[in-house]
């Protein structure tokens, strides 16, 4: 008899957690990422392996969209102990640090230094084979920290990554799918090294090589590097550029909310630059209705 009640309580479960799936999926297609995370985290309780992996992915790419960046990290680590090359579109690397979250970022980082301590993997296959997403998070999140020597451990970490490749290559029978991740893993680790060399930046011809490694990064991982190259493009004066490039996130990039609503304020103040206020107010005013209603939405689900 047991067994049999038993038997009926996975059922029902189950049959919760497809229903919660299903739910979780509608509420993300209409954009309401505030119920469409709440509904994928009740789902995934009870749901293992391959449901369990994609679920996560959807909870991550919710949070980003909220700007739960806290959690988004937690849950890429946790993401990175079952997966081996887990999705890098929604890897959440720190393009930016809004001025609000830069000084609250102790939990970020140090569950970036414990993927990094071997003692903390022992027993897992982390030891014998780092996941390489996870070492670009966790030293993506190090650079920008307020602590100057975990902010260069960082960069060390990244430029470490950006030679990931050439070993790569030198690895006899690496499967196709492994060698592009690592590719991938590597321009992103280069582009966010971006960040030590923009204010060095001169001259427009020095945007040449970053705009090389630009159009070598996967499309779906483009958001975070444009910023930064229209951050670059800012600097050495060629507004018109920053303009063009920035714009493309909002337009390509539109549920990355906090980036776009970003890249909307930096277009703005390079508008302002050549003279267009009045599309630099328009801007703002975009700005400021992204922003109004993902917090209506998140003070919504709270109650």
């Amino acid at each position: 008899m047991i067994f049999y009640f038993m038997f009926i309580f996975f059922c029902v479960t189950g049959i919760a957690g497809a229903t919660e799936i299903s739910e979780g999926d509608a509420a993300l297609a209409r954009k309401d990422y505030a119920a469409a995370l709440e509904l994928y985290s009740q789902a995934r309780q009870n749901q293992k392996d391959n449901d369990w992996k994609r679920i996560t992915v959807q909870i991550i790419r919710c949070c980003l969209t909220q700007g739960e960046t806290e959690r988004a990290v937690q849950e890429y680590f946790l993401l990175c102990r079952v997966d081996p090359a887990p999705p890098l579109e929604w890897i959440p690397l720190p393009w930016f640090v809004p001025i609000e979250t830069a000084m609250g970022m102790s939990l970020r980082e140090k569950t970036a230094e414990n993927w990094l301590d071997p003692l903390q993997n022992q027993n897992t296959s982390q030891t014998k084979s780092p996941n390489l997403a996870a070492k670009l998070l966790a030293a993506g999140t190090l650079s920008v920290s307020p602590d100057r020597t975990k902010q260069q451990r960082g960069y060390q970490l990244l430029r470490e990554l950006e030679m990931i490749l050439e070993t790569s290559k030198k690895t006899p029978d690496i499967q196709e799918s492994a060698f592009q991740h690592h590719n991938h893993i590597a321009l992103l680790a280069t582009a966010l090294r971006w960040k030590q060399r923009i204010p060095t930046l001169r001259n427009q011809s020095e945007l040449t090589p970053l705009r090389r490694i630009l159009e070598q990064i996967p499309e779906s991982c483009q958001a975070g590097p444009l910023f930064l190259f229209g951050r670059a493009a800012q600097m050495v004066g060629d507004h018109e550029i920053a303009v063009l490039t920035w714009m493309r996130i909002p337009i390509l990039y539109s549920e990355n909310i906090p980036l776009a609503a970003e890249a909307l304020r930096e277009t703005a103040l390079s508008l302002e630059k050549l003279g267009r206020f009045d599309q630099a107010e328009q801007l703002r005013t975009e700005q400021s209705r992204l922003e109004t209603n993902r917090e209506q939405k998140q003070t919504g689900q709270s109650h």
